[in-house]
């Protein structure tokens, strides 16, 4: 695997989160990994870690420790950028979406959203943390 891995960190969805993540996908690259590899590592859903790597999920601290050790990363700088102070921002790019494929699983949640809250109302009273 090549040593000078690099990501685009100037296109979408790179572009818009901060540059830590750019250093888990070259990381991730430079080892040759896939989610699901690096998933399996850490006990979680390859969705959940790829999720993670875009800024859209928490990494818990034992899980950064893992992650320095496994993807070769400084665990200082994990810390620094993903540690206790960051928490994710939900939902990259823009709204309506203009992937063809986030966009139609948007249309789904907009068609379908309200009939499905009407038919499970027990959905919008459960507290989500």
């Amino acid at each position: 695997m090549s040593a000078q891995a690099t990501v685009s960190t100037t296109t979408r969805p790179l572009s818009e989160v901060p540059s830590i993540h750019a250093q888990l996908f070259e990381a991730k690259a430079r080892k040759g990994l896939s989610f699901d590899a690096i998933a399996k590592e850490l006990g979680r859903d390859e969705v959940w870690v790829a999720s993670a790597f875009y800024g859209q999920a928490k990494f818990t601290a034992e899980e950064l420790e893992k992650l320095s050790t496994f993807l070769e990363v400084a665990h200082a700088d994990l810390q620094a950028g993903l540690g206790e102070h960051w928490w994710p921002h939900r939902g990259l790019g823009p709204t309506p979406p203009s992937d063809p494929v986030i966009y139609r699983l948007y249309e789904g949640v907009i068609v379908y959203g309200t009939p499905i809250k009407v038919r499970f109302p027990f959905l919008s009273r459960r507290q989500f943390t």
